[in-house]
């Protein structure tokens, strides 16, 4: 696995969907934003503005490029879309309702659904090697204050690769990643 190089990052999930709202895994699946989705990547301009982001990449998902789009119609920098930033495949979980994927595995609070995905999913290990390999070329070859616009799924599994802790990831939240002493932190702006 190539190793990020940079000291400074940020990365952004998407906007809402409608079926965040419902509580469904979207996963590989194309699904656009909603009005509030909208909303939120118009709302998140402000802060990336003061991050002097230089150039944007996007997964080729619609709800990240859009979210990308919009951010960009202020910000007028090279837009770059990735195939290496997509979700990750929840494989025949895809669609449910994460209450029915809680309530066939019991799951408890604090327990991720990314952890009991079917068989036919996309191992973990792929996508955090996928993503890892994206961010630390597009580090190497542009440099510092990159946005990254992409999915909580794959930014957990870059917090993980990275050793920073799980927490919670909103959407259309800009997040910076900053390697101080050797090690990485995060934080949300």
């Amino acid at each position: 696995m190539e190793n990020i190089t940079a000291k400074t990052f940020y990365f952004l999930r998407h906007g809402q969907t409608d079926w965040n709202l419902q509580g469904r895994l979207q996963g590989s699946i194309d699904v656009s934003l909603n009005g509030t989705g909208r909303q939120q990547a118009r709302d998140s301009v402000s802060a990336v503005e003061k991050l002097g982001v230089q150039y944007i990449v996007t997964s080729p998902l619609k709800r990240t490029f859009q979210t990308a789009e919009i951010i960009n119609e202020t910000l007028q920098l090279p837009l770059v879309k990735d195939e290496r930033l997509k979700e990750r495949s929840f494989g025949s979980y895809e669609k449910c309702l994460k209450q029915d994927i809680i309530k066939k595995h019991n799951l408890q609070k604090g327990d991720l659904i990314e952890d009991y995905l079917p068989e036919d999913a996309e191992p973990l290990e792929e996508a955090s090697e996928r993503i890892v390999q994206a961010v630390a070329e597009h580090t190497q070859n542009k440099g510092e204050n990159i946005l990254f616009v992409g999915h909580g799924v794959l930014m957990r599994a870059l917090m993980h690769s990275l050793g920073i802790s799980r927490f919670g990831i909103k959407n259309a939240a800009p997040y910076k990643f900053f390697n101080k002493d050797n090690q990485w932190h995060m934080e949300q702006l």
